[in-house]
């Protein structure tokens, strides 16, 4: 993002409800807007980012997003400004959220190459761990008999 590129707030809420992954219409019912305003708020985003789509724009804002914070802050695992602690606060729900941040429900895939090999080597992992824990409790099942 430019230096000079300013964005006003109600474009930077929807961009990271963007991020999020939720439509226009979702973005309206949370934020009290009509979807047309919505739509004209990403619209706005989209041009003075030079953006080609609305998921484009809101990759562009959160990576100069997190590019602008300081070396000893505390990485951000979660949207919205969350730590780890907070979202270990929040619940098993949020936990999920944090652990698997891949969006469900058909949306479009917008992982690079290096990110869709993390959570393939992350998904495998977790099957190779419960496999284990599965074959030790059968095992031991067994020898009881």
């Amino acid at each position: 993002m430019a230096e000079d590129t300013v964005l006003k707030r109600n474009q930077v809420v929807c961009l990271e409800l963007v991020a999020q992954g939720m439509s226009s219409k979702e973005i309206a019912k949370q934020l009290g807007l009509s979807p047309r305003s919505v739509d004209a708020y990403l619209t706005a985003a989209i041009a003075a980012l030079n953006a080609s789509n609305r998921r484009e724009a809101a990759r562009i804002y959160l990576s100069s997003k997190l590019s602008q914070e300081l070396p000893s802050q505390s990485l951000l695992l979660v949207e919205g400004g969350e730590t780890v602690e907070d979202v270990h606060r929040a619940g098993p729900t949020r936990l999920l959220q944090a652990l698997f941040p891949i969006p469900l429900g058909g949306a479009e895939n917008s992982l690079h190459g290096s990110e869709k090999l993390f959570y393939s080597a992350r998904i495998a992992l977790t099957g190779m761990v419960l496999l284990l824990a599965i074959t030790t409790t059968f095992m031991g099942l067994l020898s009881v008999f």
